[in-house]
């Protein structure tokens, strides 16, 4: 027994040294770990590219490519040179062209250019380099959110944090491979905005404070430079200034702090090219003004409030406090009157609706159901709800975890309103999920007897107070977080391994289609250098930047007048008014001028001479087509065609049966002559009616043999064909989905020449 014994109290001394050398090197081990998710991250997100190749996704990034490969060709100071009245940005938003320059925010395009050297030594081209940009920026918030974790709570929560960061689905919204935009590329900056800022509340010595606040007011400045959103990230910090002295009672350090911190975001915020006076004035950097103001005034009242003889019976926090109550009073008058010179897109953003159909339509400005916040960022948004109760009992004792909780209450807010602010969002409650599982770690911590590591000597024997159940329950918490996590990186993986929007047919599928490659290489080689193609503007990014042929409106909707002009185009019954608009108020080319629609289509042999063809129906989107048809209710409401809510009576829904029940489905009332006369609608019958022509479609799907016939699937109706009146069928370009004997579902891409 005494032999047992004494293994028994050797194993719990050889245990406890174990634990404790693991402990003495925990930043060591940390920064091992993090670092190796940030590269897990990096490798996830370039799995598209392992199977697919170097290729662009969604629309933006080609404009982003476009402005960055003349960067590196002519130096990044030609930034300022990408105006209307430089030729190579005439090929957008035709005839005018594009002043980018002042219409974008260039920082993470002229990182990748002054960085293209790095990426040429390895032999990529300057479409590679961008490409792997975003993963590069992937890896950069997970690392940079271990930092700024780490920095507010512990080890533990920052590896945690890191951790979310790399493997959650919404985190992947802007870093996979090929979607080079700027809310993707902002975040890494965001996130060590984020550090230095809490590092200057954090900082006592005053040299190194002053750094701290001169750095974070630049990098939070510089956010001005890479994304519109910088709006955003004013609200949070100017909010928190508002709030932070209810956690903490301000002092002279801190104002100055504040004030600096204020002059230098706000002075370079100032240089950036798209940023104008009117934003600091009136626009967001008010936000940030308004937030020094009120801390100066919690400062005054902290000092003289006791001195005046009508507040001396009133606490300087319940002064403050009435204080925030008419601030509140005096913003919501400034927003009913308009006095803010922000974007609407930012007012939509935080909760106030918009009646602008332009806005409404973005499919980025949906918002998002709790269902579908779940299943992008789960364990970060559940994490984070929990984050706000614990950090408002923390803030007493840690004021900073006030800026924290202002940006989760952002967060969740602008989570649900806009699924375009997933990938900020998600990095939002990656830090914020994070940060609460200090909570966790620091209680494991203790009950490993590791906390103040005591050590009690009883006859030469050594003992470590540990807590054996306390290991159990926070060991068994912090596995549970981690196994979700890894159960949310089967859909990021599965996520990462889709093609590219423009390699899947337009419309996001999870498998390769060629119909838009097919078609840009046709417009390429087969059309006029000065043509002019008229389609919506969605894809006005990858036709001037993939073919060199002009667009009317490219992927912003800067030009909300054009986007309408177009609108009434694509959706007018007329012809004359068609040609009227195109050729006198666009000065569309006469002899140059295509009109290009696209969508899903279904064909079913009927017979061993007939074939019926119609827009796939679905009855999961609810609609008919996937693509510009269920877009053609907004192209009427900007057209005032419909009110803004309104679709009839171009548009009916009807009901479909599939496996005994019935489901709503809505597309256009194909048997109203109203619709089959509106141009959009009437080159999808004709194109249709086009099919079994082998001069005009090219392509994989040629075997439409014999008659071929337009068939609402919806109704069950044949819509007969009707002669185009001014127009005349260039190429119908096409790609299968799936297809057999009898029946094909393929992408159809209809090109056809005005005049």
């Amino acid at each position: 027994m005494l032999l047992d014994l004494s293994k028994s109290q050797k194993s719990v001394k050889t245990g406890a040294s174990f634990i404790e050398k693991l402990y003495s090197h925990k930043t060591l081990i940390s920064l091992a770990i993090v670092i190796a998710i940030s590269a897990a991250a990096f490798y996830i997100r370039m799995l598209r590219v392992f199977k697919y190749g170097y290729m662009l996704d969604e629309a933006d990034p080609f404009i982003a490519y476009y402005a960055t490969n003349y960067m590196v060709q002519h130096g990044i100071s030609s930034w300022y040179s990408l105006t209307q009245s430089n030729p190579a940005m005439q090929i957008f938003w035709y005839p005018w062209g594009r002043d980018l320059a002042y219409s974008d925010y260039p920082l993470f395009m002229m990182l990748a250019a002054l960085t293209y050297p790095i990426g040429k030594l390895f032999g990529l081209s300057v479409m590679q380099w961008v490409v792997i940009q975003p993963p590069i920026a992937g890896a950069l918030i997970a690392l940079f959110s271990y930092l700024l974790v780490r920095e507010v709570t512990g080890e533990m929560a920052g590896i945690i944090s890191a951790f979310m960061a790399a493997v959650l689905p919404g985190m992947l919204d802007r870093t996979i491979a090929g979607f080079f935009v700027k809310l993707g590329m902002v975040q890494p900056l965001i996130v060590l905005a984020f550090l230095f800022l809490v590092l200057m509340f954090k900082e006592g010595e005053l040299k190194r404070k002053i750094i701290y606040t001169i750095i974070s007011g630049v990098l939070v400045g510089l956010v001005a430079w890479d994304w519109g959103g910088y709006q955003v990230v004013d609200l949070v910090i100017g909010t928190f200034l508002v709030f932070y002295p209810l956690a903490k009672e301000p002092e002279i350090r801190e104002f100055y702090s504040i004030w600096l911190f204020t002059a230098v975001t706000l002075i370079v915020q100032l240089l950036s090219p798209p940023v104008g006076l009117m934003s600091i004035i009136k626009g967001s950097g008010l936000f940030i003004i308004g937030g020094g103001i009120a801390y100066t005034f919690s400062f005054l009242l902290l000092r003289y409030s006791k001195k005046i003889a009508l507040l001396k019976k009133y606490s300087w926090r319940k002064i403050y406090s009435g204080f925030l109550v008419f601030l509140a009073v005096v913003a919501v008058i400034m927003l009913y009157f308009n006095f803010f010179d922000i974007s609407g897109r930012a007012y939509y953003f935080i909760g106030l609706n918009t009646n602008n159909a332009l806005v409404a339509s973005v499919s980025e400005h949906q918002e998002m159901t709790l269902s579908g916040l779940i299943s992008e960022v789960g364990l970060s948004f559940i994490l984070t709800v929990f984050y706000i109760v614990y950090g408002l009992f923390q803030s007493r004792k840690q004021p900073l975890h006030m800026f924290f909780i202002v940006l989760a209450v952002y967060s969740i807010i602008m989570g649900f309103k806009a699924s375009y602010l997933l990938m900020f969002v998600a990095t939002s409650f990656s830090i914020t999920g994070g940060i609460v599982v200090n909570l966790i770690s620091d209680n494991l911590v203790k009950a490993f007897g590791l906390k103040e590591l005591k050590v009690e000597r009883k006859k030469k024997s050594q003992k470590v107070n540990r807590d054996s159940i306390g290991i159990t329950i926070w060991s068994a918490a912090l596995i549970v977080i981690v196994v979700i996590g890894f159960i949310q990186m089967s859909t990021t993986i599965a996520y990462a391994q889709t093609p590219p929007l423009i390699l899947s047919g337009g419309i996001g599928m999870a498998r390769e289609n060629d119909a838009w490659i097919y078609t840009l290489d046709y417009i390429k080689n087969d059309t006029p250098a000065n043509s002019v193609i008229l389609t919506w503007w969605d894809y006005g990014y990858w036709i001037p930047v993939m073919t060199g042929r002009a667009t009317v409106a490219d992927g912003a909707t800067i030009n909300q007048t054009q986007i309408q002009l177009l609108a009434t185009i694509l959706t007018s019954d007329n012809i004359s008014e068609i040609d009227n608009i195109a050729f006198n108020e666009l000065r569309t080319p006469q002899n140059a001028t295509y009109v290009l629609t696209f969508d899903v289509f279904e064909a079913y042999k009927q017979s061993s001479n007939t074939w019926v063809v119609g827009p796939y129906t679905s009855i999961y989107s609810g609609s008919e087509g996937l693509a510009d048809i269920p877009k053609s209710i907004w192209m009427l409401r900007i057209a005032d065609r419909v009110n803004l809510t309104g679709y009839s009576p171009y548009f009916a829904v009807t009901t479909i049966p599939y496996q005994g029940s019935y489901y709503p489905v809505i597309g256009p009332n194909w048997t109203n002559p109203l619709v089959q006369s509106t141009l959009i609608y009437k080159m999808m019958i004709d194109g249709v009616y086009m099919l079994n022509n082998t001069d005009i479609v090219a392509g994989t799907v040629n075997n439409l043999t014999g008659n071929v016939e337009f068939m609402d699937y919806a109704t069950g109706n044949i819509i007969p064909y009707h002669p185009l009146d001014g127009l005349q069928p260039v190429k119908i370009i096409t790609d299968s989905i799936y297809s057999n004997n009898t029946t094909n579902i393929f992408v159809a891409v209809f090109l056809y020449k005005l005049g």
